[in-house]
């Protein structure tokens, strides 16, 4: 019966696996070494980062957030402000490190961000086969200062991981708004 039919088959397009993204659901992060808290995605876990290449993180409050369903983590790092310097020096930081993903990227936007605790920072959206295609900081300018950047367990496909991107970024926005140091 199969053979009756004289046109030809021709092979399937290439293609990727479905993705089941679960419902936006938050607890919240209110961890005794850190002083941040805000509310971070029911599917994801916390892990203390103690080091950070192999010597000791800058402040006990430097932590993952991985997204374990997603293939992807959320590194977190914290560090007080001493003074006017020291803001700018992590302000000069947060745009250096971007900037390091410009020879892979075709695209990055950069978009204010002000909360209703009154905390600043900036979102950075990096398009293209970047390693780290989203990344923010926000501050209160006076004592503190975090920095997170989303990194995927796997190699940069821009065409496959952008929807997924969309979807943390979603989760990210939730954190930045809910963000507030103690």
């Amino acid at each position: 019966m199969s053979c009756t039919f004289e046109q030809a088959s021709t092979p399937k397009p290439h293609s990727y696996p479905r993705i089941n993204f679960e419902p936006h659901e938050y607890i919240t992060f209110n961890e005794n070494y850190c002083p941040v808290t805000f509310e971070y995605p029911l599917r994801s876990q916390i892990n203390k980062n103690n080091f950070f290449f192999n010597e000791n993180t800058d402040h006990e409050c430097w932590f993952n957030l991985g997204i374990h369903n997603l293939d992807a983590t959320l590194f977190f790092t914290y560090h007080p402000i001493v003074n006017r310097e020291t803001l700018e020096l992590l302000v000069d930081d947060a745009f250096t490190l971007v900037s390091k993903h410009n020879t892979k990227a075709n695209s990055r936007e950069e978009s204010r961000i002000n909360n209703a605790e009154g905390l600043k920072g900036v979102l950075f959206l990096i398009g293209g086969k970047v390693a780290s295609p989203l990344q923010f900081y926000l501050t209160d300018e006076k004592k503190h200062f975090i920095r997170a950047s989303l990194y995927y367990n796997q190699k940069p496909a821009n065409d496959s991981l952008l929807i997924v991107t969309e979807y943390i970024k979603n989760d990210v926005l939730h954190i930045i708004s809910t963000t507030k140091f103690l």
